[in-house]
């Protein structure tokens, strides 16, 4: 076992060994004990020879599945709640990030370079937050959630002159008091990859399409613009 292997270990070991960790590995190891306890069971009525010496084996058995059971019960209910408390402050992180940037001067988005880097660590703090959730049906409502505020900031953030950011090049690298403060370049990194669209999302509207029925029944019955226009649509596409 080489150091670098060690190292992975120790590593793995001490992250176990924090809170959220902790309780995972507890869930786990409860989960995975009930399921051996069933596999006893199971194969111990099959080799007991008689009910009686089975109905001994389960009175003996039986108090510690059912202290089992219990401990799965709290250390679900502590995870589910500990997973809620993060998921909520993830997307409330997200909301406030997006309220301290929707701010104008003169018509314009302030290019205050505070104002930037308050927004870039509320989505860094949204994003550490959100590798704390725990539960499944969390991380889909916090997936979801950031994708309205991706959008949200993709409306907001556009695609602005260079002037904006900083008034010189060398402003990005030193500037005197007396003159505007660049946006950090952290804070840009930060809130344009939040804008990015991910990879691995898959889109829930990707197959949803009218059938030639329904584009027919449109131009009849309404919306007919609609159904002109898909049917013409429809109609160019058998073309090519």
């Amino acid at each position: 076992m080489n150091l670098q292997t060690v190292k992975i270990l120790m590593s793995g070991f001490r992250n176990n060994m924090r809170p959220l960790g902790l309780i995972n590995t507890l869930f786990h190891i409860i989960v995975i004990t009930l399921i051996l306890n069933f596999l006893v069971v199971l194969f111990s009525s099959l080799i007991l020879s008689s009910y009686k010496e089975l109905e001994e084996f389960m009175r003996l058995f039986w108090p510690i599945v059912v202290f089992q059971l219990a401990a799965l019960g709290f250390v679900y209910n502590l995870r589910r709640h500990l997973s809620e408390d993060y998921y909520k402050e993830a997307k409330e992180q997200l909301s406030k990030a997006y309220e301290n940037l929707n701010h104008f001067v003169d018509g314009q988005l302030d290019n205050d370079r505070l104002r930037w880097l308050t927004t870039a660590r509320m989505l860094s703090i949204s994003n550490m937050l959100s590798k704390k959730i725990m539960m499944s049906s969390h991380k889909i409502m916090y997936r979801e959630e950031k994708q309205f505020w991706r959008m949200k900031f993709v409306d907001l953030v556009i695609d602005f002159p260079s002037s904006f950011y900083a008034d010189s090049p060398k402003h990005l690298i030193m500037h005197s008091g007396d003159e505007r403060a660049p946006i950090a370049e952290a804070s840009l990194v930060e809130i344009y990859d939040f804008m990015k669209w991910p990879e691995d999302y898959i889109d829930p509207l990707n197959d949803k399409r009218f059938s030639d029925e329904e584009i027919e029944r449109m131009t009849i019955r309404g919306p007919r613009g609609l159904g002109s226009l898909l049917k013409a649509h429809r109609d160019i596409k058998k073309k090519l």
